[in-house]
Formats: structure tokens, sequence, C-alpha cells
């Protein structure tokens, strides 16, 4: 039979109903649900048996496991419920999220989470399931459907229905390609510009050279050439 750290709930001699989890700190209000009945206040000492739930307010909390054998850490607004059965217990997270620390395999309403002195976030999801991080330490998720996963630090597993890997630790951002300086990859109408810039200039110099040398047929024919030759040489640049 698999054996689960967290939760195990046993009957004493007399089938008296142990608990499962204590109320060790709390920075605001903690409340506790008894199966299925009205919410009342949980002050430090509370225990906590299966079925029951545990919600926080404006603050987070803290309980230890039976045994010490892992913590739990509640964050502020958070819905925590005991369930399962005393073969098989399982904490399911109902809303917010907490952070399961410990050694050994504990009972997730999403599938068994095996640590070695590790650090889970468990998160509820909207759509059902829960969001499973790894913060410290190593960590295997035996899923409900029977799927086997090594959890990486940093990585996210959304667990429902599919498993689905979220913010990979190694995936980096590609890199953007090196932008052409080349003057071919210039934008078209930045070439017309510059090609009309220059006819502009050269039309001033042949008007400059004109007004110089005189309107006669020897002084046009003579700036065109010039203009030829400042063409070709300009080229050869």
């Amino acid at each position: 039979m698999r054996a689960v750290a967290l939760l195990v709930v046993a009957l004493g001699a007399c089938g008296k109903k142990q608990p499962v989890a204590e109320l060790t700190t709390a920075d605001g209000p903690v409340e506790r649900q008894a199966g299925t009945g009205a919410w009342a206040t949980a002050s430090i000492g509370t225990k906590y048996y299966l079925g029951d739930a545990a919600r926080t307010a404006d603050g987070g909390a803290q309980l230890t496991v039976t045994g010490g054998a892992a913590t739990i850490a509640m964050q502020p607004r958070t819905i925590l419920r005991f369930g399962g059965t005393k073969e098989d217990s399982q904490i399911a997270v109902e809303l917010g999220s907490v952070a399961l620390t410990g050694t050994g395999e504990y009972g997730l309403d999403v599938g068994d989470v095996k640590l070695s002195g590790g650090t889970v976030r468990i998160a509820a999801r909207a759509g059902g399931g829960s969001t499973v991080t790894l913060d410290v330490g190593d960590a295997v998720l035996t899923t409900r459907t029977g799927e086997t996963i090594q959890l990486e630090l940093g990585a996210s597993l959304d667990v429902g229905d599919v498993v689905v890997v979220r913010n990979p630790p190694d995936a980096g951002v590609v890199d953007a390609p090196v932008a052409d300086a080349a003057v071919e990859d210039a934008p078209s109408d930045a070439v017309e510009h510059r090609v009309a810039g220059h006819g502009l200039d050269r039309i001033a110099r042949r008007f400059g050279r004109i007004c110089d040398r005189g309107i006669d047929d020897g002084g046009i024919g003579r700036v065109a050439h010039d203009d030829d030759v400042a063409d070709v040489e300009a080229g050869a640049e």
C-alpha cells in the first residue's frame, strides 16, 4: 500500500479520531470548518481533522502536520481542505495558495508529491485543479492518472484533467536578428530622397557656374562637361 507521510489518519484504541494538523502561527484571523458545518474562529493550537477546512482572511497562517512531518504555510485569503479517506488522505487548495515544506510523500487532490527537503507552492486554479511550483529542493509529482513528473526549480505545472508545464526554467529569449545597415536594405523613400537631393545640388552647382561664366553656348557646354566629369569622379569614390 502507498505510504503517505501527510494526513495519516489513525484511530486510537478507543476509536477516537486523531487530528491531522494543528494551527501554530497566524498573522490574522483564521477559521476552522468542521466537515460541512459553519465556520468558527480558530485560535493557536486548534486541531484540524479529516474533512475539516482552514480559512485565512487578510493575514497568513501556518499549520503543522501531526507528528511534525511537514508544515503548511497558508497565504492570505486561502481555503485549505483536508480531504480524502483514511487510506488516501489529501489536501486540496480550494482558494488561494499554500507552501508545503517537508521530506516525504504527501497526498494532494491532484496527485502525490514526494519531497526531499523541499518546498512546493500549490495554488488553486479558477477552472479547477492546481498549479504546483517547486521553490526549494527536489520533488516528484505522480498525478491521479499515474503520470510521474520530475519537478524543476522555478517551473510550474497546471495539474487538472491534463498537465501543462509553464515557465520552464531554461526558457530563454530568442535573440533578435542583427539589423542590416546596408544601403540596399534602406527604405525606398529614403533612397529617393537622397537621389532627389543629389539632383537639386547638381542643378544649384550648374546654375552657379552659368552665372559665373555667362550664358553662352560655350559656357553651358563647359558647365555640362564639368558636371559629367564630377559625376564620374563621384562614382569612382
